[in-house]
């Protein structure tokens, strides 16, 4: 049986319609080279951000677990649409809520830690139906308690279900058809890496880069899934292959990255042991920063959880900025957080001296305030 796994991100879904035009892609994907189709949703753009904003409004600083019962039901509502247009479109389509997919975590709620996966579930639900939606991100623990994978963990979602499934590769649909030596929407004259591996592009993940989430990567090649990267509208064309590639050039400019200072390097190896416990995503640096973290990949509040754990430490207005040279270590600065971009451009001009063609990028909701980001001059910053 032909069963294809295919993750669409919430960049796919921007207003109603887009439902109805990913319903149609899967009919021809049927026709064309598939049996069966799981297909993992993510929330609408913008959705999970605003039910943790309601939550905020509540308390600033909601429980791990009250957050794992509420959040979830952004990707839940989009996998309910996406199954709706499905059938408007005349497939035999069916769902599979979190708690119904099969797979357990512990209880590290927010991040939790994927234990078992059981594909029975849905092995029965593609005997009954075509296509197979599942929201992404999201399982139980052993209490049957629901969980998250993480921010931006419906890659991992398919990744698992594609292992699970005995699949050798997943399909990953995003508002660029793949790995770029940079984000498109920051930085000018890109490149698209057509293949790297997957170690690279887990440091690339795990540095702050927005293109996939690490843990799907690792995934990927601990069961030997590729990860093809496609453009989420127009001819839905492959852009990037991650699994038997070579290292990367790139740079990555983390503007949701936390730079943190401690009080002193003793706390900083404390720090650093507890963020690494909860899974959290993080970049030591040494030498004259040897008092400093940074927490990569945003939406987790380090200050309040290590404050918790009595350890005092400062958030500073800074953000990380890595370079990639293939045989090299990753380069390290920290900037402040206007001069971040402008850096991230300057340090890929000098890799990439020639412009390339710029990626086109679907226009997006606007920033929190309606504004554009301005470039500043370079703030003082450091490098290790």
């Amino acid at each position: 049986m032909r069963i294809r796994v295919l993750k669409f991100g919430g960049s796919s879904f921007l207003e109603m319609e887009d439902y109805r035009r990913i319903a149609v892609h899967l009919k021809e994907r049927l026709a064309r080279d598939a049996e069966k189709i799981v297909i993992v949703a993510s929330a609408m753009a913008g959705l999970t951000e605003r039910l943790r904003g309601l939550a905020q409004t509540l308390t600033p600083t909601p429980s791990p677990e009250a957050s794992d019962a509420l959040l979830p039901l952004a990707d839940t509502l989009g996998a309910g649409l996406l199954r709706v247009a499905a059938e408007a479109a005349g497939l035999r389509a069916s769902s599979l809520n979190g708690f119904q997919l099969g797979v357990r975590t512990d209880d590290n709620f927010t991040r939790a830690r994927i234990q078992q996966v059981d594909a029975l579930p849905l092995r029965r639900a593609l005997e009954q139906a075509d296509v197979v939606v599942v929201p992404g991100g999201q399982a139980v623990d052993g209490q049957g308690r629901p969980t998250m994978l993480g921010k931006n963990s419906s890659d991992l979602t398919a990744v698992v279900v594609a292992a699970a499934l005995g699949l050798r590769e997943c399909e990953i649909y995003s508002d660029v058809c793949g790995v770029y030596t940079a984000d498109p929407n920051l930085i000018r004259g890109t490149r698209l890496i057509e293949r790297i591996s997957y170690d690279g592009l887990i440091e690339l993940s795990r540095s702050g880069a927005k293109v996939m989430h690490y843990g799907a990567v690792a995934e990927g090649k601990r069961h030997g899934v590729l990860i093809v990267c496609r453009l989420n509208r127009e001819d839905y064309r492959v852009g990037t292959v991650i699994g038997d590639g070579a290292e990367p050039r790139a740079v990555v400019v983390d503007a949701r990255s936390i730079v943190l200072e401690l009080t002193t390097p003793t706390e900083r190896v404390r720090a650093d042991a507890l963020l690494r416990a909860a899974e959290v995503p993080l970049v030591r640096l040494d030498g004259e920063f040897s008092r400093r973290l940074v927490v990569t990949c945003g939406f987790f509040d380090p200050v309040h959880f290590l404050s918790r754990h009595g350890i005092a430490a400062v958030a500073q207005e800074q953000h990380l900025v890595s370079s990639f040279e293939p045989g090299q270590p990753p380069q390290r600065d920290i900037v402040g957080k206007a001069s971040a971009t402008l850096l991230g451009q300057s340090l890929h001009d000098r890799m990439f001296p020639h412009p390339a063609e710029q990626p086109h990028i679907p226009a997006q909701p606007p920033s929190a305030s309606g504004l554009p980001e301005r470039l500043l001059p370079l703030a003082p910053g450091g490098r290790s």
